[in-house]
């Protein structure tokens, strides 16, 4: 198991690089971090709150998790 600090610096060295984004309405706030938190590692992802009016932002550092989350955010 990653301890607090390693799993923040492991998401800020894929930050740097290419990662996926999908933009969700901050209203989902609490669904999205509960798939999240159910289907990805901690280190895999990285959730960005009121990055716009009513928008959060969530990071994957995989396509796979990026995709099935898509997937699952379309029926919400």
């Amino acid at each position: 198991m990653m301890t607090p600090q390693e799993i923040n610096d492991y998401k800020n060295k894929w930050k740097m690089a290419a990662y996926f984004l999908v933009h969700v309405h901050s209203d989902n706030r609490a669904k999205v971090q509960a798939w999240c938190k159910d289907f990805c590692f901690q280190w895999r992802y990285d959730i960005k709150t009121l990055t716009d009016n009513y928008t959060d932002t969530v990071s994957f550092q995989l396509s796979e998790d990026c995709d099935a989350f898509q997937e699952w955010y379309e029926n919400v």
